[in-house]
């Protein structure tokens, strides 16, 4: 029972977040390559978030989920999710910095540096970005023992600091946030 519930919030959620995304961005996809890239790169950049998110349910110690599927299940569900989540965040970087570059004209450097410099929140959302890269990459690395656990651990406690950071970017610059409703939906 546990596990349907499990499943059925899931993919609740799931459901919510592209269907919003569907509202927000769908009328831009399949006028222009950079139409193309900006809705699919918003997309990734909500399942990043929440796919991160349901990483800590994964491995939150919940007693009930625990219960429904072990431990050992939880953590290779973990880290395959660790995965999806990195490479959304990364898709979505690099297809917002495409769409951006192709509809202003400047390069994907100079595109970056006007992010960074121009747009609020966002050079937090880049320093989120190299922190989710740097616990993916000694994540693999500790995986394959070449990091002490506290190591691995302490840089896993990055994470929470890449979300802090990545958060003001969202709701500031994402215009699938248009509709109220899931902005509220988003903050709950």
């Amino acid at each position: 029972m546990y596990r349907f519930f499990l499943f059925l919030i899931f993919f609740l959620n799931l459901f919510v977040i592209v269907g919003f995304w569907f509202l927000g961005s769908g009328d831009l996809i399949g006028v222009d390559m950079s139409g193309n890239f900006l809705a699919f790169g918003r997309l990734y950049g909500l399942l990043a978030v929440f796919f991160a998110l349901f990483q800590f349910i994964l491995m939150g110690r919940t007693v009930w989920i625990e219960r429904a599927f072990g431990l050992d299940r939880l953590s290779r569900v973990h880290r395959i999710n660790g995965y999806f989540t990195f490479v959304f965040i990364f898709l979505h970087v690099v297809l917002i910095l495409f769409a951006y570059s192709l509809r202003s004209g400047y390069s994907l450097f100079d595109q970056l540096v006007r992010f960074v410099l121009y747009y609020d929140d966002l050079w937090q959302a880049v320093v989120s970005f190299f922190l989710f890269s740097l616990v993916v990459g000694l994540s693999i690395a500790v995986a394959r023992r070449r990091f002490r656990y506290e190591v691995w651990y302490a840089v896993h406690l990055a994470t929470y600091l890449a979300i802090v950071l990545a958060f003001g970017h969202q709701l500031e610059l994402g215009g699938d946030f248009s509709h109220d409703l899931f902005v509220m939906y988003w903050y709950g």
